[in-house]
């Protein structure tokens, strides 16, 4: 009955990191597309490289 339990909340503390992981890497790619946006706006080049 414990083990069932503490696989239970294994599972879903297993589930809550990866939203969390989730979240984290749509933020940071949201970020990252800001800075790659107002970068381009402000040199041209950096699109041309790419």
């Amino acid at each position: 009955m414990l083990l069932l339990l503490y696989i239970m909340y294994l599972k879903m503390y297993m589930s809550c990191f990866k939203f969390i992981q989730l979240c984290i890497r749509r933020i940071a790619n949201v970020i990252l597309t800001f800075v790659f946006l107002s970068n381009s706006l402000t040199s041209p080049h950096i699109c041309e490289s790419l």
